[in-house]
C-alpha cells in the first residue's frame, strides 16, 4: 500500500468546481492557521503541530545576528546605497549569496536605509530540492517516514510550464507532488479569473494521470494550505502615521501584505504606536488571547504589537498589480484550504492543517508521535 499526496498551493474549496476530475472525489475544507501565509501553513502541514510550537509564522523576523544583510549595518552602506535601483541590485546579490534565493520583501525594504535591513533574518519552509526533515525542532512527515525505514519520493513543480510536465511512474511508500502554480496566477489575476481557472484545469489533468498510477489499496490525497481573497485598496502605513503626527521610521517595524509588526523600545513607544493603529479603522490589533485561541502565540523575546489589516485592504508593500491575497482571517470562506481524497470514509466538513501528518502516518501504519496536535481523519 502506498500514499500519493498532491499539494496545490492556495487552492480554495469553491475552486474545485473548475476541476472535473478532482470534484468527483470526497472533499472538505481546511481551516488554515490564523496567520495563513504559506510558510506558516506548510510548516503546520509537514510537522502536524501548531504554529506556537513550530514557530514559523513569518518569513522575516527581527534577528540581527542571522541577517543576510549584516554587512550593510554601517553608515557607509547608507551613504552609498540610496537609490532604489542600487538597493534592488544589492538586495538581490546578498539574498542570492546568503539565502540562495531572492525572497519576498524588497518592496518593504526599498524605502528603508540598508543598515535597517540588517535587523531582519529570513527563514522559509523548503519547496524545492531536499524537503525539510525538521522544523522548529519537530520532525516532518518526511523524516518520520524515513525513520520508519520506508521510502518516499518528492516531485516539486513550482513555476515550470504545466504543459511540459511529465509525471514519472513512482511506487514508493509515500509519493509527494507539489504544484505552486495556482498561487501566482491568483495573485496576478484573481482565483476566479480565466487565467487562474485554466491553470487549475491543467493541474486537474495531471492529477488524473497521477491517480491512474494508484492501485486499489493505495490512498490518494490532494490538499492546499489556504485560499485567496480579492483585494482592492493599497494602504500606505507611513501616510497613516504621518496623519497622526508620527514618523513610521522612528519605530522598529516590519510590514507584510496584511500584517504590521512593531517592536516598541518603551511603554511610550508602545502607546504612540497603539494610538495610530487604533485610529486607522481598517483592521485590528491582534490580542494575545486571540493568538492563544488559535495556538499562534509569537515566540520571541521582545514585546510585539501585531496589527491585522482586513480585506479588501492590503499594505502597499504588495505589488500594485496584485488582484488577490492570502494571510487574512482564517475564518473567512475564501481563506480556507481544501482536502480531497479517494477514501470514502472522509466524513468531516472541515479539518485542520495539522491533521494531514497523522492521517498519512496512520495510512502507512506508522506510529503517531505524542507531540502531534492533529488527528487522523480517515
Amino acid at each position: 500500500m502506498s500514499v500519493y499526496t498532491v499539494f496545490i498551493d492556495a487552492l480554495k474549496p469553491s475552486s474545485l468546481r473548475h476541476m472535473d476530475f478532482l470534484k468527483t472525489l470526497s472533499s472538505c475544507s481546511i481551516e488554515p492557521d490564523l496567520i495563513n501565509f504559506s510558510n506558516t501553513c506548510q510548516a503546520s502541514i509537514y510537522t502536524g503541530v501548531y504554529p506556537n510550537k513550530h514557530n514559523h509564522q513569518f518569513i522575516w523576523t527581527l534577528d540581527p545576528q542571522n541577517s543576510p544583510f549584516e554587512l550593510l549595518d554601517n553608515r557607509v552602506a547608507d551613504f552609498s546605497i540610496r537609490d532604489k535601483y542600487t538597493k534592488f541590485l544589492v538586495y538581490n546579490l546578498l539574498a542570492l549569496k546568503n539565502l540562495k534565493t531572492v525572497p519576498y520583501g524588497f518592496l518593504y525594504f526599498a524605502d528603508k536605509k540598508p543598515s535597517y535591513w540588517a535587523n531582519f533574518s529570513f527563514e522559509e519552509v523548503s519547496h524545492s530540492g531536499r524537503p525539510d526533515h525538521c522544523l522548529g525542532g519537530y520532525p516532518t512527515v518526511f523524516e518520520l517516514i524515513h525513520s520508519a525505514e520506508m521510502e518516499y519520493s518528492v516531485d516539486w513543480h513550482v513555476s515550470d510550464d504545466l504543459s511540459d510536465i511529465e509525471i514519472q511512474d513512482t511506487e514508493e511508500d509515500f509519493n509527494y507532488f507539489y504544484f505552486g502554480h495556482v498561487d501566482p496566477a491568483s495573485h496576478k489575476h484573481g482565483q476566479e479569473s480565466d487565467e487562474a481557472i485554466e491553470v487549475m484545469k491543467q493541474i486537474d489533468l495531471i492529477l488524473e494521470q497521477i491517480y491512474e498510477q494508484t492501485s486499489e489499496n493505495d490512498t490518494f490525497i490532494v490538499l492546499s494550505d489556504h485560499g485567496h481573497v480579492h483585494i482592492e485598496n493599497f494602504i500606505n502605513l507611513a501616510d497613516e502615521f504621518e496623519r497622526n503626527g508620527e514618523n513610521l521610521n522612528d519605530y522598529m517595524h516590519f510590514v507584510d501584505s496584511c500584517y504590521a509588526r512593531f517592536w516598541p523600545k518603551s511603554d511610550v513607544e508602545k502607546q504612540r504606536v497603539t494610538q495610530v493603529l487604533e485610529s486607522m479603522e481598517k483592521g485590528e490589533i491582534i490580542t494575545t488571547d486571540l493568538l492563544r485561541q488559535f495556538n499562534s502565540e509569537l515566540n520571541c523575546d521582545q514585546d510585539v504589537i501585531l496589527y491585522y489589516l482586513s480585506p479588501p485592504n492590503v499594505f502597499d508593500v504588495v505589488n500594485p498589480k496584485t488582484e488577490s491575497m492570502h494571510g487574512f482571517d482564517c475564518r473567512l470562506p475564501d481563506s480556507k484550504g481544501v482536502f480531497v481524497t479517494d477514501d470514502e470514509s472522509l466524513d468531516a466538513e472541515e479539518i485542520q492543517l495539522q491533521d494531514f501528518l497523522p492521517t498519512v502516518l496512520n495510512q502507512m501504519n506508522i506510529s503517531i508521535p505524542p507531540h502531534v496536535d492533529g488527528e487522523n481523519i480517515l
